[in-house]
């Protein structure tokens, strides 16, 4: 309902006012429609932006801890070769490589690299610096063939499985 400003009485509004003022506020509502969008779209993007921020920081923190338990085996290795004969002192440090080359498989494959996957499942095949488990190694060679290893595949052939 629209009033006179003069005398305050009402006033029919002509068809052409009441088609323009709906035509603006459909215009209104489409913009407003248009920036909520991008509020959305915006959040959105800072959501994901977020994640992938503890994301890495997850990743900083398992490197800086895999970093430590380097650090603790070197000072044991040093505590260990002291007094032993030289085969002894290179038998340890053979066992502490083995230690090191299996954490860095290990954080390769939670990085997605199905070669590390591949090189773990023939270090259990093997008993190379682990407990040899050929479970683990098959569910191992399976996974990587699953994402088209040639050579898991053809291990797995060989084995008859």
């Amino acid at each position: 309902t629209v009033y006179c400003p003069k005398c305050g009485g009402k006033l029919k509004p002509r068809l052409r006012d009441v088609v323009v003022m709906g035509f603006i506020g459909v215009i209104c509502l489409m913009f407003a429609g248009c920036f909520a969008l991008a509020w959305v779209a915006e959040n959105a993007a800072q959501e994901a932006d977020k994640q992938r921020a503890i994301d890495d920081a997850d990743q900083i923190e398992a490197r800086i801890a895999v970093i430590k338990a380097e650090q603790a085996r070197q000072a044991e290795k040093m505590v260990e070769s002291i007094g032993k004969t030289p085969d002894e002192a290179a038998a340890v440090e053979a066992k502490d490589a083995d230690s090191r080359a299996i954490a860095a498989l290990k954080l390769q494959i939670e990085s997605g690299s199905v070669a590390a996957k591949y090189s773990l499942a023939v270090r259990y095949l093997e008993g190379s610096g682990v407990a040899k488990d050929e479970a683990k190694a098959v569910a191992l060679l399976k996974e990587c063939a699953a994402k088209d290893h040639f050579q898991a595949k053809q291990q797995l052939q060989e084995m008859g499985r």
